[in-house]
């Protein structure tokens, strides 16, 4: 799998570009780039990992991508029976030297990928990703909540 190299400084003026440029649109345009580079990258990490069991998938989640730098995980909890997961992030690249600047969530690339990883971890398309608190707002943390827009149907 080629991979690119980009600065933090070089993607902190890309995002920042994009958000002046588009405005506030350029949320749900950064959302479903990232969920197709999430729904992407299941297959790949099935290949680095050979498992293909979700739970295993998930913890080599945050170590792979920490050493990436594009995030740093403080924890990632996940039910694949209920479809659903929560993850904080002690770092993100997209709040990387803005934290506090903003008044609302604005890691909608990371949201996106998220919610396509599990899309294809978990075979849902149906699944999505809400960004309950951001660095990039002045928290702590970056968590993210995912959940199946569609409920699972009650086994007979």
């Amino acid at each position: 799998m080629p991979v690119i190299v980009i600065s933090r400084k070089t993607l902190q003026h890309f995002f920042k570009e994009l958000r002046e440029a588009i405005g506030p649109k350029v949320d749900g345009v950064l959302y479903r780039c990232g969920v197709e580079g999430g729904q992407a990258f299941v297959g790949t990490i099935v290949e680095w990992t050979g498992s293909k069991d979700p739970v295993e998938i998930v913890d080599e989640l945050g170590d792979i991508y920490s050493r990436c730098g594009w995030f740093a995980v403080d924890s990632i909890q996940m039910d694949p029976v209920t479809r659903q997961a929560r993850i904080r992030l002690k770092r993100s690249l997209e709040t990387h030297g803005i934290e506090g600047r903003f008044d609302k969530p604005v890691c909608s690339f990371l949201s996106g990928y998220f919610a396509g990883f599990f899309r294809s971890l978990f075979w849902s398309d149906t699944i999505e990703c809400e960004e309950l608190a951001c660095r990039g707002k002045g928290d702590e943390v970056c968590e993210f909540v995912l959940r199946d827009s569609k409920p699972l149907e009650p086994r007979a």
